[in-house]
């Protein structure tokens, strides 16, 4: 028994040292950094910062391939077709991993075949209209969306993604006549309703406040709880009487099931010193963005939880996609 049990002190010690010289020469090439929507929005502009840090620090190239279309499916699953080596990272919005699967057959299980590597961000989601339009409150918005014949047009960033779902629920809440308008990505859904395609629009903060500026968009609420930070003169929904549409939105880094744990480590590490940069927590805050550096083992306990809340949300909502 004493044997068996050396023998396997001594197996698991041969595998803990080579992950550790494994992590000790990665990166020794370009990483790839999947993002599964348009550049332009949250999830491009959160990792493109961080990324830029990572290359100093490691001395290769991290670089950006955004991968857009079916609410970031298609990204999720070429990144996951790659080998499990490190080389390839996602970094994608909640709403790929938490709700997509619970909407539709995909070819990945998010607890089984993704890894956590690191949070990079809260999400604060608005829910804005045309600054053309005569609507000024959630129960402007509510009483217009009625009195139009065929209600009225929101758009949104793809179809099964915290966004869609927020104004689904919204919708089911109040009783307003809206029907989701999906494009490729936070930034195309955004300027959407700024030129004027759709009515409004339900879509991240970072995305909605440098176009409402010059009042072409304006913003009715951010849909949670409580008022975020980075906007705190924008009431919740929650204090308007629809807490049920509070969404919890974040952005984090992935890595396939499998990768050696000394290369997610070394990962999870180097994030969490980028985002305690000062000068990359003013970009995100200034984007509408909360930096949440949780390491590796941090981010699956809160992902577990999540997946868990929008198995059950989206029981609740009447959405089918193909």
């Amino acid at each position: 028994m004493t044997g068996h049990l050396l023998r396997a002190a001594f197996i698991a010690a041969t595998l803990s040292n080579a992950s550790v010289a494994i992590a000790q020469d990665y990166p020794n090439r370009p990483v790839r950094i999947i993002v599964p929507f348009a550049a332009g929005g949250s999830a491009d502009l959160t990792i493109r910062s961080v990324s830029l840090r990572l290359t100093e620090k490691l001395g290769k190239p991290f670089v950006i391939e955004s991968r857009p279309g079916a609410g970031g499916q298609a990204g999720i699953e070429f990144a996951l077709s790659a080998q499990n080596d490190g080389y390839t990272l996602i970094s994608t919005p909640s709403g790929a991993v938490s709700i997509v699967p619970n909407l539709r057959k995909v070819q990945f299980d998010p607890a089984s075949d993704l890894e956590p590597v690191a949070m990079l961000a809260k999400v604060p989601v608005g829910i804005a209209v045309n600054g053309n339009l005569p609507i000024k409150s959630i129960a402007e918005l509510i009483e217009y969306s009625k009195t139009q014949p065929k209600g009225i047009n929101y758009s949104v960033a793809a179809v099964g993604t915290h966004m869609h779902l927020a104004g689904e629920i919204f919708k089911g809440q109040t009783g307003s006549r809206m029907q989701a308008v999906p494009y490729k990505g936070t930034g195309p859904a955004a300027a959407a309703v700024y030129a004027g395609e759709v009515e409004a629009t339900v879509s991240d903060l970072a995305t909605l406040l440098p176009l409402a500026h010059d009042n072409k968009v304006r913003i009715l609420a951010v849909l949670d709880r409580e008022r975020t930070a980075v906007a705190p003169d924008i009431p919740s929904i929650g204090e308007l009487g629809v807490s049920g549409a509070a969404v919890g939105a974040w952005i984090g880094v992935f890595v396939r099931k499998g990768t050696e744990r000394g290369i997610v480590d070394k990962l999870s590490s180097e994030i969490g010193v980028a985002l305690n940069d000062p000068e990359i927590k003013s970009l995100y805050a200034k984007a509408g963005l909360e930096v949440w550096p949780l390491n590796s083992s941090e981010m699956k306990n809160f992902i577990n939880t999540d997946l868990a809340w929008w198995r059950e949300a989206v029981s609740k909502v009447s959405l089918k996609i193909q």
